[in-house]
């Protein structure tokens, strides 16, 4: 993680919403596609409480970083939750990745399974 995005974390933290989403978008502006500066984003918009935009930027953070399982279990519970609130957000299928990496592809769809469903418990 760059000093950018420890800044931008630090902001964040204490609730400066508006400077920690400049250097969260000036990141993107110097990498695009940035996983880290997109869940950010994603952390901005649920403090403001807006929830499309949150699941929007989780959705781009799996786009960019298909492993980021953090991204993807985002992704997830926020489609679950604007599901609940009668809020269509299609049916994209959530990218979560097995955290043991090495095992066969049986097993790593075993894996991700029982994640999946861990993550829509909650």
């Amino acid at each position: 993680m760059n000093e950018t995005l420890l800044q931008a974390e630090r902001l964040l933290s204490v609730g400066l919403l508006d400077q920690a989403e400049a250097l969260y978008l000036g990141s993107l502006e110097q990498q695009p596609g940035d996983a880290l500066a997109l869940m950010g984003l994603a952390r901005v918009s649920i403090e403001r409480g807006d929830d499309l935009a949150a699941h929007a930027y989780a959705l781009r953070a799996v786009a960019a970083d298909p492993e980021n399982s953090a991204a993807g279990a985002m992704a997830t519970r926020w489609a679950e939750l604007l599901r609940a609130r009668g809020v269509s957000v299609g049916r994209a299928a959530p990218v979560v990745q097995p955290l043991a990496a090495g095992r066969g592809h049986a097993a790593k769809a075993g894996s991700r399974r029982t994640l999946l469903r861990r993550v829509l418990r909650r």
